[in-house]
């Protein structure tokens, strides 16, 4: 499915980033940014879900890395990752 975000106070993320208000993001329905620009004159895919932002910040390209880990770092289910951390030197 492709998504449009609108109305978003955009961060790119660069070393002097200026936040963009107003600021619109399509994302086709390959998850990749097809469009970034002013909320006025950007548009997205036809037939996209519009997410309003208003009031939000965006910064495009963050992946969530949050992760806990435990034990001896081999794939295990979650319930035994800690379990066998105890053993784990």
């Amino acid at each position: 499915m492709s998504y449009v975000f609108t109305h978003a106070t955009l961060l790119d993320g660069t070393r002097d980033m200026q936040p963009q208000e107003n600021m619109t993001v399509a994302v086709d329905d390959n998850g990749r940014i097809s469009a970034v620009g002013p909320a006025a004159s950007t548009v997205g895919p036809a037939g996209a879900q519009e997410v309003d932002l208003k009031g939000a910040y965006l910064m495009p390209g963050l992946v969530n890395l949050h992760v806990h880990l435990c034990g001896s770092g081999k794939p295990t289910s979650a319930g035994a990752a800690c379990d066998a951390g105890t053993n784990a030197r």
